[in-house]
């Protein structure tokens, strides 16, 4: 659909691999029509970061009959009932929103500063207003980032009923922002690309250890994927939205997550 995005954020390889782009609408319809699956992701790297695309490709959808995903920010989708409004009736189910923090210091430090951690909670109480899940991705090694942090965020995501999640440690992927920092500063810890898989720490963290990091990233996606997390978030989002096909989608979903985070985290 669309390639690249708008923000500049230190530590996405997006802006780096790909300028923006947009495909002539027709063309994402008709491939779209082509799809067999009935519950599909359409990879558009941000899908609101052009709204008054977004909305006409929205208004295309509703008679093509599919169940879809796709990636969102956290500044868009808070604000634009009209948007949300369309994405429902499109038969969109479920947002990826990279939040990367709930410290707005770190966010500030990795040029994110679309994002408002403060207006977190509210964002995900508005998409699932309109029906709508939210998987989100949360970093943790920003120059801002102290050990305090992981406890904080596995509580905030908590208290948010945050239906799912993914964890990651900073990495320094080569043509970043980031990489060309780390690398003039003297802290690459190891540019074996092998072990750029966001669960190893390849640079030295300013406030913690690699330990700590390693640690702590660990630990907050073993204690938000136990088992008795996954059943409740999977029976809340029955109680709020009614809907035992979304249910079964976070429960499934966040044993998926559960198993990759165990092997890779080894626990």
């Amino acid at each position: 659909m669309r390639r690249g995005c708008p923000n500049q954020c230190e530590f996405c390889a997006v802006t780096t691999l790909h300028h923006k782009e947009e495909r002539p609408l027709e063309k994402v319809f008709e491939e779209i029509q082509h799809i067999s699956a009935r519950k599909i992701f359409i990879y558009d790297q941000n899908l609101t970061w052009n709204m008054e695309y977004a909305k006409r490709f929205l208004q295309g959808l509703p008679g093509i009959n599919k169940r879809w995903l796709a990636n969102g920010t956290a500044n868009m989708l808070g604000k634009d009932d009209e948007f949300l409004g369309l994405a429902k009736d499109a038969h969109l189910f479920c947002w990826f929103v990279g939040f990367e923090s709930i410290s707005q210091k770190s966010l500030n430090g990795a040029k994110k500063k679309t994002n408002k951690s403060e207006e977190f909670a509210s964002v995900i109480q508005k998409v699932r207003s309109y029906g709508m899940i939210l998987v989100g991705s949360f970093i943790f090694g920003f120059d801002e980032d102290t050990p305090d942090l992981f406890d904080d965020t596995l509580q905030a995501i908590s208290d948010w009923g945050l239906e799912m999640a993914e964890f990651h440690i900073l990495t320094p992927f080569p043509g970043t922002a980031l990489y060309k920092r780390l690398k003039v500063d003297g802290r690459l810890l190891t540019e074996d690309w092998s072990k750029y898989t966001t669960t190893n720490v390849v640079f030295e963290p300013k406030n913690m250890s690699a330990k700590e990091l390693y640690e702590g990233t660990r630990r907050v996606a073993k204690e938000y994927h136990s088992i008795p997390r996954i059943m409740k978030r999977s029976y809340n989002i029955l109680e709020t939205t009614k809907n035992p096909s979304l249910a079964y989608y976070v429960f499934q979903r966040n044993l998926r997550y559960r198993e990759r985070y165990a092997n890779q985290f080894n626990f």
